[in-house]
């Protein structure tokens, strides 16, 4: 299957024209991309080493200079005459939104998931192949929302699609806490497809506002913003989750009572997601009148 794959896009490769950008090229911006890089590491490996004690050194020690990192990007950034992220741009309602929107998915969507078939596995006693079935629930039901999306209404905006999303999404990681050891893998299905239904939404939705949250000529940039904003919020996320799961203990009741807060964590975020998506509505009206 890899080499029919291969062999595809090497047949693509010679045949479909290759696009070129407008313009001069950006040239490369290595301090903010360094900056960036030590800021994100610093904060994933300060909240994985926080799953044993988040008071040691070494924990306090990532976490504080991750955050310097990230500090010193923002300044790095405003003093760069080509920067690798414009952050006059977060004064684009639409912009925030789209980045905000992105973060959230990866923080609490992607987070939570990515920790499901431990739960699974470990929490509910279950085999392998049966946690990757449970986890295909929402999976197969994100991707077939989001490619039946473009059946909506064109008169609702992205932004409308992204917040109803974020709703759904946290709806869906709500009915996922409750459990206990000897729950039934039945009781995780409702939740799973709630969740889906979210996703499918938001990844349709963050797509298009990518493109629409910036100037024309820098779509590539809303697009590259777009999911740098979804992967960082996701790596965060998956240590975010495994700081709280873990911190229930490692016997199953332990497992599955940190899976309940970390949902409602999760349902959280999903929900404040949606307030500031919604927040970023308001401001773009008031910014039209």
């Amino acid at each position: 299957m890899t080499a029919v794959a291969a062999g595809i896009l090497a047949a693509a490769a010679l045949t479909l024209p290759e696009s070129r950008p407008q313009g001069e090229p950006r040239p490369l911006d290595p301090p903010g991309v360094l900056a960036i890089v030590v800021g994100m590491t610093g904060v994933t490996a300060g909240l994985t080493s926080g799953r044993t004690d988040w008071t040691s050194p070494t924990t306090l020690v990532l976490l504080a200079g991750g955050v310097a990192a990230l500090a010193a990007f923002a300044a790095i950034e405003r003093t760069r005459r080509e920067p690798m992220l414009d952050l006059g741009l977060f004064r684009r309602p639409l912009f925030v939104a789209s980045v905000s929107g992105a973060a959230i998915t990866g923080l609490a969507t992607v987070g939570l998931m990515s920790y499901l078939a431990t739960i699974v596995e470990g929490g509910l006693d279950r085999s392998p192949l049966a946690a990757a079935g449970v986890l295909a629930v929402w999976s197969v039901t994100s991707v077939l929302v989001a490619w039946q999306a473009r059946r909506l209404p064109a008169r609702i905006h992205a932004r409308e699609r992204l917040i109803a999303g974020l709703v759904a999404s946290g709806c869906g990681a709500a009915a996922l806490a409750g459990l206990s050891p000897g729950s039934s893998w039945l009781h995780l299905v409702p939740g799973l497809i709630l969740a889906g239904v979210g996703s499918g939404l938001a990844n349709a939705a963050l797509g298009r506002l990518a493109v629409e949250s910036v100037p024309h000529a820098d779509a590539a940039l809303g697009s590259g913003a777009n999911n740098t904003a979804r992967y960082l919020g996701a790596a965060l996320g998956i240590a975010l989750v495994s700081a709280i799961v873990a911190g229930g203990g490692s016997s199953s009741a332990g497992l599955v009572g940190g899976w309940n807060h970390a949902a409602l964590v999760a349902a959280a975020l999903n929900l404040a997601g949606a307030t500031a998506v919604s927040a970023s509505r308001a401001l773009t009206l008031q910014s039209a009148k």
